[in-house]
């Protein structure tokens, strides 16, 4: 009964099935969208500087956003809607920030497994946000994808250092963002939720820019640094912040987590048909993996509902 009733709150979590379906395909094409980002932010961070990428990314966000939405950001101001902005947006910083720096002081390879652990920690974290207990099928499904995400980024097995502590940072801020989004977005405007976010990442990023970095070289924007910031300005951090708070907003943020998660298979892809890496059986085993578990997390609901329709109408004869 219990499992149940949890199965129900988190299906109430959006209007219909259908609804969460159609959210649970948006997210689908944000994790591509990002996994073809990972080639564009690697050739800007051989450009330029951690904050004065992200003061870019999320100033261009901003900008895009306020244009086309700045009357639901003007009238959120003073709201409840403001905090949760702000709250969101601080945990967005921490995440990205994280995640650059410890970068700088370990594999890619680490980084995208232990950052892309954050599908593991949501269900357990939801719970501390009282958004009720992980079932069982959520906890497989994200061990399998930990266990894929591991194959995926395995680099022969090298020993932690403090850069992938760093990055473990990273997972458990972006951990928090999404119960965040899922916790306070719900009944806000998504649109003018993006928008504090964009502000207090392009802010704080800024300042950080300025206090370690210094001010941007115009020599360093040069054109194909323009178009990579379009991409990843436009579409990875604009339309896919969006997308994701709306759907987070809409669904069950242990799924959602999951499917955006994909990111890093597709990534992977992206960098296989451009020919930067080649196929092997380690990453043939971590797409299965990260594959099934998605599988796992969205048929297991449908799968048991057949089975206790099945099992009413076998107690009905």
């Amino acid at each position: 009964m219990a499992a149940d009733a949890r199965a129900d709150t988190a299906s109430a979590t959006s209007p219909t099935g259908e609804s969460a379906a159609r959210y649970k395909l948006l997210v689908m094409f944000v994790s591509i969208i990002w996994g073809g980002g990972f080639m564009v932010q690697k050739h800007l961070a051989m450009a330029l500087p951690t904050f004065q990428i992200l003061t870019i990314d999320f100033g261009i966000a901003a900008i895009v956003l306020l244009v086309l939405f700045h009357k639901r950001f003007l009238a959120s101001l003073g709201s409840r809607m403001a905090w949760a902005g702000i709250a969101c947006g601080i945990a967005d910083w921490l995440g990205y920030g994280c995640q650059t720096l410890g970068l700088s002081m370990t594999t890619p390879g680490k980084g995208a497994f232990i950052s892309g652990c954050y599908c593991v920690i949501v269900p357990f974290l939801g719970m501390l946000f009282g958004m009720g207990k992980p079932e069982p099928h959520n906890v497989v499904a994200a061990l399998l994808c930990a266990c894929g995400l591991g194959f995926i980024g395995a680099d022969g097995g090298l020993p932690l250092n403090p850069g992938d502590v760093i990055v473990f940072g990273s997972a458990v801020a972006f951990a928090f963002g999404f119960v965040l989004v899922a916790k306070l977005g719900d009944g806000l405007d998504v649109f003018a939720l993006t928008i504090w976010q964009a502000i207090v990442v392009a802010s704080l990023s800024l300042a950080a820019s300025l206090a370690f970095e210094g001010p941007i070289q115009p020599a360093s924007i040069t054109p194909d640094i323009v178009l990579c910031f379009a991409y990843h300005g436009i579409m990875s951090t604009c339309f896919c912040k969006v997308a994701l708070n709306l759907a987070l907003s809409k669904a069950d943020p242990t799924s959602i987590s999951l499917i955006s998660s994909l990111e890093s298979p597709f990534g992977a892809a992206f960098s296989l048909l451009f020919g930067m890496d080649s196929f092997t059986a380690r990453l043939g085993i971590g797409f299965a993996l990260v594959f099934l578990s998605v599988i796992v997390s969205e048929a297991w609901r449908g799968i048991r509902e057949r089975l206790r329709r099945a099992s009413g109408r076998g107690r009905s004869s």
